[in-house]
């Protein structure tokens, strides 16, 4: 049986840049954020999490931002909410291309922010988190977290807790059901050609500016070699049949929009 699968190469340039220890030490904004708790309550099968978060003369730079994640944690389950995110202006930038660029099966399993609000001059106000979700049994021992990623490295070993609540407010203990399962079988539709999408990413580097690709450059030679391996696999397989290869090159946000059409069209066709 014949199968069409399409093929997507990301071309993505990679910034060596050594920034683990700078950005665990540099703030990301000038200002003050603080949160003030509001509720952590239990209202029939809800849970209410209302916090506000208030910013004093914020301003973010501008290829950073700062995460505010609230989580509920208990002795056994931590269950994260969706987060706050205040961005400076060449990381909203980003942020808004890797929303464009998402495949439909990414999308899927992307878990949106409460908020992206976009900040490149100083800012005072107030951003109110007013959340609801079902009530579990386990949340009756839970408290408030809110993890501050202030230096953008996304390592929650590095962010700041702040308790904003110790534990839930009841309003009654809810009894648990109990759930019974059934089987049931459902026949899969018969396909008579199995068409599926393959995605596959490498990682070339390029010099500042440059389309042509190096082979010998940095990590080229294993990106490369990995090319040539797909290829090969899809060649060897005789129950295969290539319907479509797309090549998608990319270049970091700096700089005007046309010099960034320019070198991601020009990096994506040195690679074809």
């Amino acid at each position: 049986m014949k199968r069409n699968r399409q093929f997507i190469i990301w071309v993505l340039t990679a910034l060596c840049l050594n920034l683990d220890g700078v950005m665990a030490q540099e703030r990301s904004y000038e200002g003050t954020i603080t949160i003030e708790p509001v509720r952590l309550e239990q209202l029939g099968e809800t849970i209410h999490v209302d916090f506000d978060i208030v910013m004093d003369n914020v301003k973010v730079k501008s290829s950073h931002g700062v995460d505010f994640i609230p989580q509920l944690v208990s002795p056994t389950v931590t269950y994260d909410l969706p987060r706050v995110s205040i961005k400076g202006k060449n990381e909203y930038l980003v942020y808004e291309r890797r929303l464009a660029v998402m495949s439909a099966k990414a999308k899927k399993s992307y878990k949106a922010p409460y908020l992206i609000e976009k900040n490149q001059k100083k800012k005072s106000g107030v951003i109110r988190y007013r959340y609801t979700l079902p009530y579990e049994a386990w949340m009756a021992n839970a408290r408030l977290n809110v993890q501050r990623d202030e230096c953008g490295c996304g390592e929650s070993t590095l962010m700041n807790v702040e308790y904003a609540f110790d534990k839930v407010t009841l309003e009654r203990m809810l009894v648990p059901y109990v759930v019974n399962p059934y089987l049931s079988y459902v026949e899969p539709t018969v396909e008579e050609i199995k068409s599926r999408d393959v995605q596959a990413e490498c990682f070339l580097d390029f010099e500042v500016n440059k389309v042509n690709i190096r082979p010998e450059y940095m990590n080229n030679p294993q990106e490369l070699a990995k090319i040539r391996a797909m290829i090969d696999d899809l060649k060897s397989d005789a129950n295969v049949k290539v319907k479509r290869l797309d090549i998608i090159g990319y270049a970091s946000p700096e700089g005007t929009l046309e010099a960034n059409r320019r070198l991601s069209e020009g990096r994506a066709m040195a690679l074809r």
